[in-house]
């Protein structure tokens, strides 16, 4: 039997709410939905440091990452009324009534907590150690039993949605705009006449054109300044 379940069981015996569902908290909420009873709260923050293998096969980090945290809820929601737990309320109402025919506590949680999955939007948490924001239910389970007609107890998984900002710039016209350059002109280049190569072609260098014949004229004037020959 479930901790909720003998709760009830000894609360419709007794005139007084057993110790095993003293722990409640009005300011516990999730996404403005409060409850009977939370039951646990477990909280996960985890962070990842990156590796990167280098060519001596040791593995190096630079940075680490932080993951979305994660809150796993355990509450309970009951048909009786825990100011006199010794008896089940007249109407057992719990929010609106479908159809002229009210609902009971627990399902009208139920229905509550469905609703808050289902529109995924971003809404806040109070636990009994911080305030989460930015959270989403990923996953809700709940177990209903012949032991637990009257009452529902819950399993809630809620993740954090890192979110970012976008700012915008105004630029003013023409700033951003590239302007093309203009072609430049540098004139006419004219070609100049290439003189074939035959067979014909001596290729004997002419005197001018023979650097070893330079240099043998430049060493007689040096040797013969007179010009003497």
């Amino acid at each position: 039997m479930s901790t909720l379940n003998r709760a009830i069981s000894q609360g419709l015996q007794t005139d007084r709410v057993p110790q095993e569902i003293a722990f409640l908290s009005p300011v516990r909420r999730i996404g403005g939905l409060t409850f009977d009873a939370i039951l646990s709260e477990d909280h996960r923050s985890d962070y990842e440091v990156t590796q990167f293998p280098v060519e001596d096969g040791s593995i190096i980090s630079d940075h680490f990452i932080r993951r979305p945290r994660t809150l796993t809820v355990d509450g309970a929601v009951s048909d009786l009324i825990l100011s006199d737990p010794t008896k089940l309320p007249a109407s057992r109402s719990y929010g609106a009534a479908e159809s002229g025919t009210a609902i009971g506590r627990s399902s009208a949680a139920f229905r509550a907590l469905e609703d808050l999955q289902s529109r995924g939007e971003l809404f806040d948490v109070q636990t009994g150690l911080k305030l989460y924001r930015n959270m989403l239910m990923t996953s809700f389970s709940t177990t209903t039993t012949a032991e637990s007609a009257y009452a529902m107890a819950f399993t809630a998984t809620l993740q954090e949605v890192v979110t970012t900002s976008v700012s915008v710039i105004q630029v003013e016209p023409g700033k951003t705009e590239r302007r093309a350059k203009k072609p430049q002109v540098k004139g006419i280049v004219q070609a100049k006449p290439v003189t074939p190569v035959t067979a014909d072609t001596p290729t004997t260098p002419t005197p001018d054109q023979s650097l070893a014949l330079k240099l043998l004229n430049m060493i007689e004037k040096l040797t013969n300044p007179s010009g003497a020959k």
